[in-house]
């Protein structure tokens, strides 16, 4: 599959999923081809020339950068995070993890319970008065 004229940068990934990682069986192997443009940190373009792409690129230390896709498949919202950095040959190569969030928002849990998504409150408790803070256990 060609980008079109203009496109910044292309990534070909080839995209397998297995839905038990116990048994390992394939459910999807599907080639995705990103045709994208990257202008500062801001990244559009599309995936398979069906679906559009919007996301972020961020330059890091030592040609690495780290990208965030976001992009329809089907009825399903797929994010793509991680980093690209060139390869000894020139070619830039990504290293990315898929999280696919169903249309109504809830992810299933490993257990294939259904979660639904929460607000979790963090209280932070000052130490005891007997907490030395050493980690050790021993007071001086």
């Amino acid at each position: 599959m060609a980008c079109p004229p203009g496109t910044t940068i292309r990534y070909d990934i080839f995209f397998r999923t297995f839905p038990n990682p116990l048994n390992h069986v394939v459910k999807v192997d599907e080639l995705l081809t990103f045709c994208l443009n990257i202008t500062g940190t801001s990244i559009t373009g599309t995936v398979n020339s069906i679906a559009n792409v919007t996301g972020t690129n961020q330059a890091l230390a030592g040609g690495v950068e780290r990208i965030t896709l976001g992009f329809p498949w089907g009825a399903t919202r797929v994010i793509v995070d991680g980093f690209t950095f060139l390869n000894n040959a020139g070619f830039r190569e990504c290293l990315v993890n898929f999280r696919a969030i169903p249309p109504d928002g809830v992810v299933p849990a490993p257990d294939g319970q259904g979660t639904t998504p929460t607000t979790s409150a963090i209280v932070l408790v000052p130490p005891d008065v007997g907490d030395t803070g050493t980690g050790t256990g021993q007071q001086t």
